[in-house]
């Protein structure tokens, strides 16, 4: 029996050639969503990392790098390695996890995610600290924040860590978009501004604390006069507080009196006033103390009987 190979017609081939050129697509794609860094899992509020031991990263807490140098606002499209050379992360023990950038991946972040339904004032605490130094010049390490998965991340306000500092605490609100999400996310990243070559400041992030705090109003019964009594007030009980002021006042009342008030007393007071979760609510209220004017009597006797 003789066989004979009919020819593939032209427009057979190209169809070919199509589904090949649509399947390597779709594998690079695969792949580029598989080289994602991993997602931390979903935890609740309050929320509290410390000390770590241990060469797998935590559940709760994700680290990732990057090619980038520059403070990202994307995605890290790889998980860091566990080690203590350059672009790795390592445990701490006391001090938590940190990483150490080099010239290919000068830039890591740890990632957490939060479930804040039904909750505001989304209070975040923590300690950034430097374990060692390397060849480069100084790091830096930002907060960052977003809603869900997707999407750019949003720069928070007043909390850059420098590493040529041996260590720095930071206690913030988050803006209002973090209130009532099913998966806030947030990651500190770490990076560099020169874009030198060599191993960077190894980093680590410390005594993380997230919760949400309970709003509290401060309050005076000013304007008085000076020698009266002032009446500092907070407007929700059960709480820890810290007042301090002018003329180096401080109190740990909920609502606290400065008898016989000077006129120093006048001015702005603080109040740090802190919930069972540790989470801490910072208002103002400002004082205002007159000084009481003081009256001088005279007359213009002796004067003669019938005269003013």
């Amino acid at each position: 029996m003789t066989h004979t190979n009919t020819p593939i017609p032209k427009t057979s081939r190209l169809t070919i050639v199509v589904i090949l050129l649509f399947t390597v697509v779709l594998a690079m794609i695969a792949g580029r969503a598989s080289a994602q860094s991993s997602n931390p899992s979903l935890s609740t509020l309050p929320y509290s990392f410390t000390t770590y031991t241990g060469n797998s990263m935590p559940a709760s807490l994700k680290i990732g790098r990057s090619s980038s140098s520059s403070l990202s606002t994307s995605d890290f499209t790889a998980d860091a390695p566990n080690g203590n050379s350059s672009s790795e992360w390592n445990d701490e023990g006391n001090n938590g996890v940190s990483y150490q950038g080099n010239n290919s991946n000068p830039s890591g972040c740890f990632k957490v995610r939060m479930n804040t339904t039904g909750l505001s004032n989304i209070s975040v605490t923590w300690t950034a600290r430097r374990i060692s130094n390397g060849t480069f010049s100084s790091s830096y390490m930002e907060l960052q924040w977003r809603s869900g998965s997707s999407g750019s991340w949003s720069k928070v306000s007043n909390d850059q860590f420098d590493s040529d500092n041996s260590s720095t605490s930071f206690n913030l609100l988050l803006p209002a978009g973090a209130n009532n999400l099913g998966d806030l996310q947030m990651r500190w990243v770490i990076y560099d501004q020169n874009h030198s070559f060599g191993s960077r400041d190894r980093i680590a992030v410390d005594d993380i604390n997230i919760c949400s705090a309970t709003t509290t109003t401060a309050g005076n019964n000013g304007p008085i006069c000076s020698g009266s009594t002032l009446n500092l007030t907070s407007s929700v009980s059960g709480l820890t507080y810290a007042w301090t002021g002018p003329n180096s006042f401080s109190s740990s009342a909920q609502n606290p009196s400065i008898a016989n008030a000077p006129s120093a007393a006048n001015g702005t007071y603080t109040l740090v006033a802190t919930n069972a979760s540790g989470c801490a609510y910072t208002t103002t209220t400002n004082a205002t103390v007159n000084t009481t004017p003081v009256a001088t009597a005279s007359s213009n006797s002796p004067a003669c009987v019938g005269r003013t």
